[in-house]
């Protein structure tokens, strides 16, 4: 697991980012912690899913998945989302609340450990595809722009974005989103003044993406996610987005590949 610590100069360590797996992440912030897209057991080649042992911590709430606030997911595809498992959590963390989707929740409640008694843990929003609404849940604020899928073979899915402010510090997860203008016009998202962006590696490899960095998101930092496997990186993924890094990285702000190598210490100035 990786983590990233986001500090100010003179107000100490404002949050800390955790890399789980894939585009799952724990946010952590004084007492509040949100994990996004940060429960899937099942294998989705080429991409990391969630290993056993991290998976047991989160279902037992050892730390550092102890007194979870919210589980947020973009969308209920297997790489980001195991119901299932996220039943189990909900069932053992009694304060904990889940939101996503419309589409994600119906699905969540079809499952066989559903069951009523965790209705009051779980949330969705109901968000009109390229609208944006703001939220609060179990304290934590938190806005949901709801975008289109990457993938024409996915059009009926949908994919909420997450924007979570913690005490100066703005978050942006893209989920899935398609890296496109199309999709990124109509939101202003570079009025929310994002610190860290989480974005699908194609955001950086793909020229339309970079134009969606630089003119529509404009994040301080970048967290590149949704990154292959490297023993099952058959595309070559890996080493043609660390190059178009090195030719293009000048005209980004800083970018931080999220692989489980080592623990990385971002210094965030405010």
């Amino acid at each position: 697991m990786v983590v990233l610590l986001i500090f100010t100069k003179n107000r100490g360590i404002l949050m800390k980012i955790y890399y789980i797996a894939n585009t799952g992440f724990l946010l952590e912030h004084n007492d509040k912690k949100v994990l996004i897209d940060a429960i899937h057991t099942k294998q989705v080649d080429p991409y990391h899913s969630v290993d056993p042992d991290t998976i047991n911590k989160i279902i037992a709430g050892a730390p550092p998945f102890n007194d979870l606030d919210l589980l947020l997911f973009t969308h209920y595809h297997w790489d980001h989302f195991d119901g299932e498992t996220s039943l189990e959590v909900l069932i053992n963390q009694p304060k904990l609340k889940l939101f996503s989707s419309k589409q994600t929740v119906q699905y969540l409640k079809t499952l066989s450990n559903y069951n009523t008694s965790l209705d009051n843990q779980i949330e969705y929003g109901d968000v009109d595809i390229k609208d944006i609404k703001e939220f609060n849940v179990n304290g934590i604020n938190f806005s949901v722009a709801s975008m289109i899928h990457d993938g024409a073979k996915f059009s009926n899915v949908v994919n909420f974005s997450y924007i979570v402010k913690m005490d100066g510090i703005t978050v942006f997860h893209c989920g899935d989103a398609k890296p496109d203008q199309s999709n990124y016009e109509s939101f202003s998202l570079y009025k929310q003044n994002i610190s860290i962006a989480l974005l699908d590696f194609p955001y950086v490899s793909l020229i339309p993406g970079r134009k969606v960095i630089n003119t529509f998101i404009t994040p301080q930092k970048i967290l590149l996610m949704h990154l292959p496997n490297e023993k099952k990186d058959i595309y070559n993924w890996i080493s043609t987005t660390n190059k178009i890094i090195d030719r293009y990285g000048h005209e980004l702000p800083e970018i931080i590949l999220c692989e489980d190598l080592n623990t990385t210490v971002v210094d965030f100035p405010q």
